[in-house]
């Protein structure tokens, strides 16, 4: 976010559009498959119900690196609040849930033994380095 994202004014016609064509990006199937997305990570994250809440966001947070194809801010995102509410399953289950559904051509319910296989590698892997942060003070 630059300087002149700061200045830059718009009409609630045009954010609302842009929130929709956001919408579109992460749910192409529309609030169906948002509902299915929220439905699963309900029944699957045995936390509370804010976690629930912050799981979704996670999701979406992971889903946005996956539609961008890009994950330069995966370490920050990683060991940000998800790091550290959730248990090694509950993140590679929502990232094995956020990449599955990324590939999906319609909106159909995804398999499950494909969920598990992919959640068992994503809980497998070693987590990514900590960033560094950086210092306002270069000595």
């Amino acid at each position: 976010m630059g300087l002149s994202d700061l200045f830059s004014f718009k009409t609630k016609s045009q954010a609302k559009q842009d929130s929709a064509n956001y919408e579109r990006k992460i749910f192409p199937f529309g609030e169906k498959q948002k509902e299915r997305v929220k439905s699963f990570i309900s029944e699957n994250i045995k936390s509370s119900k804010t976690l629930t809440n912050e799981a979704f966001y996670q999701y979406v947070v992971y889903r946005q690196m996956l539609a961008d194809d890009n994950f330069d801010g995966y370490s920050e995102w990683y060991h940000s609040s998800f790091g550290k509410l959730f248990t090694l399953e509950e993140k590679a289950l929502i990232r094995a849930y956020a990449y599955l559904d990324k590939q999906l051509t319609s909106d159909e319910d995804i398999n499950e033994e494909t969920l598990n296989e992919l959640t068992k590698q994503y809980a497998s892997e070693p987590a990514p380095e900590k960033p560094r942060r950086k210092s306002l003070f270069k000595f």
